[in-house]
């Protein structure tokens, strides 16, 4: 009998146990309520992730990267406080099949030193500036050291992320050229630019001009401007379009006291003509 309680009280030990360990396997307390305690093996795990969330690297904010030959969308090379210059205040800096192109030009500082450099998207189709920022030397320091080489950067690769990501232009350096005299040749055509005067005051003063240019014996006006200036601006330089045929115009003009400028243009090359 002995025997037997004996056998029998081991017996119910090893069912307890059996039933514990099931229990514990299944989240499940031994009172029939679900435990919210992980098991040892999933706090481990659970630790582990969290530790490394903690040191994963931040988020890349939208400024230059640090190594621009491993970054997709980096300008496409390294523009300095010496890339413009007043012998080539102007670089394009590609197109957009809708005939939208980007666009960096030193702009007069206004006798006062320094440099300012502007960028902006425009738009040759219907001769508008859609989106334009600038930087100015003397946001920082005493303004005649120039543009600290990492801020110059950062605002290229900005710039330049904003034309391929918002605009659809292809970025690349496409530098304007100096027209033959008035005019420009290509595909066999020659296209003959003219800025006449529309009206003068009595000092002589240009009230409102245009520009026309005639291909193939036909003739249209491109550009009309009402402006005050005490001469006419001149054909300064051109690019094309490699996506159709669409021309960027650039005239120049000259202002009291040295001052100075630029007006830009769209011409299509087989509308009209």
């Amino acid at each position: 009998m002995k025997t037997w309680k004996r056998t029998t009280f081991i017996s119910v030990l090893t069912i307890l146990s059996v039933v514990a360990t099931a229990c514990a396997r299944s989240g499940v307390a031994s009172n029939g309520v679900a435990s919210n305690v992980a098991p040892p093996q999933a706090q481990t795990q659970t630790q582990t992730q969290a530790q490394t969330a903690s040191e994963a690297p931040a988020a890349q904010t939208d400024s230059a990267p640090a190594n621009q030959e491993e970054i997709s969308g980096s300008p496409v090379l390294l523009i300095t406080n010496d890339s413009h210059t007043e012998e080539n205040p102007i670089w394009v800096w590609g197109w957009s099949k809708d005939g939208k192109t980007g666009i960096s030009e030193l702009s007069d500082s206004g006798g006062r030193g320094g440099i300012i450099i502007k960028t902006f998207i425009f738009d040759a189709v219907n001769d508008a500036v859609l989106w334009e920022r600038s930087i100015d030397s003397f946001d920082y320091g005493d303004g005649y050291s120039g543009i600290p080489e990492n801020e110059i950067t950062a605002f290229f690769y900005n710039f330049h992320s904003t034309c391929r990501q918002l605009f659809g232009i292809e970025v690349k350096e496409v530098r304007p050229v100096a027209p033959s005299g008035s005019a420009i040749k290509h595909n066999g055509r020659s296209y003959d630019f003219a800025v006449n005067s529309a009206d003068e005051d009595e000092d002589g003063m240009i009230r409102r001009y245009s520009v026309t240019v005639e291909a193939g014996g036909r003739t249209k006006t491109i550009l009309s401007k009402d402006t005050f200036l005490p001469a006419l601006p001149k054909f300064s330089q051109y690019s094309i379009s490699p996506l159709e045929e669409r021309a960027l115009i650039i005239l120049r003009w000259s202002g009291f006291s040295e001052s100075y400028g630029f007006v830009y243009a769209g011409c299509h090359l087989t509308v009209g003509f």
